[in-house]
């Protein structure tokens, strides 16, 4: 005689063994998000009624304890301008993690943009710079601690002309 199991009766010898059945769902890997808006202006900061930049490429890089630049996220600007990264970070010393609130990372966005995207940076060499702020922090079940981080300044590296 054959011995037949139900999989209702798998499903939850599987679910014992595992971190959710103590109430775990997964390990604590806090999470960062930074988002901001890049908008056409001589400076590609937002004032009331700007228009925010569609289409360009946006970068999250950080340095490390050595100097050596690394990009931790790249995307695209949004149709309204809108950018956002979601990090899982690993908790390392001078690689990820904040600094007393301070996220090592900066936005970047290589200049000149095309002239169809917005004509006022089109004749800037260089780069747009922002620095992520801090803005709060919730704690999520899943997630742990989500830091929320907004970028709302950005400076011109110009390269010159």
């Amino acid at each position: 005689m054959g011995y037949k199991q139900s999989p209702s009766l798998i499903m939850a010898a599987l679910l014992l063994w595992t971190p959710l059945a103590y109430g775990q769902l997964m390990p604590d890997i806090p999470l960062d998000i930074v988002s901001g808006r890049i908008c056409c202006t001589s400076t590609g900061n937002c004032a009331l009624g700007s228009v925010g930049i569609p289409g360009g490429r946006v970068s999250l890089n950080y340095a490390t304890l050595l100097g050596t630049l690394v990009s931790a996220a790249q995307g695209a600007i949004s149709p309204t301008g809108d950018f956002n990264f979601n990090l899982r970070r690993n908790i390392t010393p001078g690689l990820f993690g904040s600094v007393n609130g301070i996220l090592p990372y900066k936005v970047v966005v290589n200049l000149p943009l095309n002239s169809t995207v917005c004509p006022i940076l089109n004749t800037v060499n260089g780069t747009l710079i922002g620095v992520p702020i801090p803005q709060f922090a919730v704690s999520n079940a899943v997630f742990g601690f989500i830091n929320y981080y907004v970028v709302r300044v950005f400076n011109i590296v110009s390269f010159g002309n």
